[in-house]
């Protein structure tokens, strides 16, 4: 059974306008705060890192699963 997420890519424009709406509701906090451009930069960063390292994380799972199954 395949599951159609096209619904959920940002190729759609309601998908692509909640996806903006909360980035910029994000960005509105931040810009509430004294020294917004520090911060935002910093955590931007950080977040980033973070995004990074997760997904480095789960391909390093994901290639050492498809290693013991004899695919690699």
């Amino acid at each position: 059974m395949e599951v159609d997420l096209s619904a959920y890519t940002i190729s759609n424009p309601q998908y692509r306008k909640k996806m903006k709406s909360g980035l910029m509701d994000c960005i509105s906090e931040y810009s509430d705060e004294d020294q917004f451009d520090k911060y935002f930069h910093e955590d931007l960063g950080d977040s980033l890192k973070e995004l990074q390292r997760y997904h480095q994380e789960k391909a390093s799972a994901l290639k050492a699963l498809l290693t013991r199954l004899g695919y690699f």
